[in-house]
This record gives structure tokens, C-alpha cells and sequence, in this order.
């Protein structure tokens, strides 16, 4: 119970584990509701402003500029950096969800009667902008909770100022199961949408992404005009595993090379099975580690030994692409598969084994 009480709170009902695997989606979220918020809190704070300088309203000048600055910061900040840095998206929710409930508080300290009542709107309004986390939010909640408190204390009779203290805390508590439970219903779409691609996008054999992803990845590629080093990979001896010693024995074959290009390039780029013996490699890696990247493969290859299959020998070829033409990136898969091929060729040639059978 505690446990769930704390990932509710911390992790809109996720596991740390889960919350972390959705980060990504719940900063593109914020940074894009951060843009929509900003263009329009710069709209309405700079009317605002002009009005009380029209007016000649001098509190409310600081209050408005103040958010203006504020919204016109990370307007500039989502629009050029927070994609790079999401670091910003994050404190950029927190300062917006500060500013409403601050606008809140302006409100609700201006009206001579019902004071409290128009706080509740900008609770739940807040509340539901962004992805945020629980525990955070309370906080903020709260902190509104207690500034408005010393506000009114001070602005109030006795025994109005006892009744909207009432209602104050009531409409925070409203707020922040709020926010718990908007939170919960986005992190948990986010969450059911990663398990959903992950599904789709991997092979279920060897845990690598599958072509759907590979093709997918070389849309994206072509797109973002991205220098990429391809490589392909093909098992050596498959069919004669499967034909003498049974599927069993190939399907161990294809999870031993899977598990070495894992091993090997896991933290250079992605890594697919695309076919039946045939895995590629997308990395970022300059084409000096190249060298130093085979020689660890071909470690891994002759370190790995199976209950059905002793060895593994497993083809490859590589290419690399600088600029980023669609031919240029075609070609390069071209070279790298022309690559494979030989040393295929050369492995059954040294070896004298049939690769028909």
C-alpha cells in the first residue's frame, strides 16, 4: 500500500522505472503546451500591462511584467532549446502552473465578495495543463494555499476571513486530487502507448527491433539528413544448423548473434533483425572506431557458445555516409550489404563448407 501510495504521488502511479522509460513523451507534451500557454499568457499579460499602465494601476504593472517576462522566456527558450534540453520543459511547467495559481490569487484579492470561489477555477485549470509530477504540484498547491491565507488575513473581517479559510483548503485539496488524477490518466496513456510500439517494433525472438522499426529509422534518416554508419549482418551456416541439428539449434544461432551485436553496439546506435539470418546497425560512430568496433564483434563471436550449437559465425559489412542525400544513404546500405557478402563468400571459401546446405 505504501508503495503504490509513493508512485502515485511521485510517479503518477507508475513505477520509477516506467515513469523514466515515458520521460521523453512527457517533455515533447509540456514543451508544446508551453508554447500554446506562452503565446497566450504573452497576449493577455501584455494586454493586461497596457491596461494598467493606461490605468495607472502600479501594483499590478510589476505583477503583469513580471509574468509577461516570464512568458515571453520560455517562449523563446521551447522554441529554440527545450528540444535539445528537457530540462526546460520540466521547470517551465512548474513556473507556468506558479503563474496561473499567482494569477489566481491577484483575482481573487481584487474581488470584494466570493473571494475564494474564484480561486477554485485556476486550482483545477492548473492542475490539468501539464504533466507534472503529483508531489511537486501539491507543493505548489499548498504554498498558494498559505500565500492567499496571508493575504486575506490581513484584507479580511474575522469571520469572513475563517469561512474562506475553509474554502481555501478545500478547493486546494479539490486541486490536487486534480492534478493526481490527470497526471495518472496521462502518464498511463503514455505509458500503455510505449508498451503498444514496443510490441509492434520488436521482434520477438531476439528482443532487437524489427523492420517495421528499421524502415521506420531510415525514414527518419533521410528526413533529418543525419550522417549514420550502417551495418549488416548475416549468420553463417543458419540452414545447415536448422537441417541437421533442428530449429531449435537455428533459432539459438539467431539469439547468439542477436546478443553480440547487442553487446557490441548497443551504445553506438539501434540495432534490427530485419530477416531471417540478417541484422543491421544503425550507429553514430566515426568512422575511426570502426576497426576497433569489428574487433569486438568478432571477440564476442568467438566467445559465445550455445547448448545446441558450439559456434557462431556470423558475416558483416559496413559503410558510412557523411552527407545526406536519399541516394547517398541507399548506396551506403548497398556497400555495406556488397561488404557482407564477401567476407560471406570468404568465410565459406577458407571454411570449404557448402553454404547450400
Amino acid at each position: 500500500m505504501k508503495e503504490k501510495i509513493k508512485n502515485l504521488l511521485f510517479y503518477g502511479g507508475l513505477t520509477k522505472e516506467e515513469y523514466h522509460t515515458i520521460r521523453p513523451q512527457i517533455s515533447e507534451e509540456n514543451r508544446k503546451s508551453l508554447i500554446v500557454f506562452s503565446i497566450l499568457g504573452v497576449l493577455g499579460f501584455g494586454g493586461g500591462l497596457t491596461a494598467c499602465i493606461l490605468i495607472g494601476i502600479k501594483p499590478f504593472i510589476i505583477i503583469y511584467s513580471i509574468s509577461l517576462f516570464l512568458m515571453a522566456l520560455f517562449l523563446i527558450l521551447e522554441t529554440t532549446v527545450a528540444k535539445k534540453y528537457p530540462i526546460i520543459s520540466h521547470i517551465g511547467a512548474y513556473v507556468h502552473i506558479a503563474i496561473v495559481l499567482g494569477v489566481g490569487i491577484s483575482v481573487g484579492a481584487m474581488q470584494p465578495t466570493e473571494r475564494t470561489t474564484l480561486l477554485l477555477p485556476f486550482y483545477i485549470f492548473s492542475a490539468g495543463m501539464f504533466c507534472v509530477r503529483p508531489i511537486l504540484q501539491m507543493f505548489l498547491f499548498f504554498v498558494t494555499e498559505i500565500v492567499y491565507i496571508a493575504i486575506m488575513s490581513n484584507i479580511q473581517a474575522p469571520e469572513a476571513f475563517r469561512m474562506n479559510l475553509i474554502n481555501t483548503l478545500i478547493f486546494c485539496v479539490l486541486g490536487a486530487l486534480t492534478g493526481i488524477y490527470f497526471v495518472s490518466i496521462k502518464y498511463g496513456k503514455h505509458h500503455t502507448d510505449n508498451i503498444n510500439k514496443h510490441l509492434i517494433e520488436t521482434d520477438q525472438l531476439t528482443g532487437l527491433r524489427n523492420r517495421r522499426s528499421y524502415e521506420r529509422e531510415l525514414m527518419l534518416i533521410k528526413l533529418e539528413k543525419r550522417p549514420v554508419t550502417i551495418w549488416v549482418f548475416d549468420i553463417n551456416g543458419l540452414k545447415h544448423a536448422n537441417d541437421s541439428l533442428g530449429h531449435d539449434a537455428g533459432d539459438e544461432l539467431i539469439i547468439g548473434a542477436a546478443q553480440c551485436i547487442k553487446d557490441t553496439f548497443g551504445s553506438y546506435g539501434r540495432s534490427f533483425r530485419i530477416g531471417g539470418d540478417e541484422f543491421t546497425v544503425i550507429s553514430n560512430n566515426s568512422p575511426e572506431d570502426q576497426d576497433e568496433l569489428i574487433r569486438k564483434f568478432k571477440i564476442a563471436q568467438s566467445s559465445w557458445h550455445g547448448s545446441k550449437v558450439n559456434e557462431l559465425s556470423v558475416s558483416l559489412g559496413v559503410a558510412s555516409i557523411e552527407d545526406n542525400y536519399e541516394e547517398m544513404l541507399d548506396n551506403t546500405i548497398k556497400k555495406a550489404d556488397a561488404m557482407m557478402y564477401e567476407n560471406k563468400n570468404k568465410y565459406y571459401m577458407e571454411t570449404g563448407k557448402d553454404r547450400r546446405v
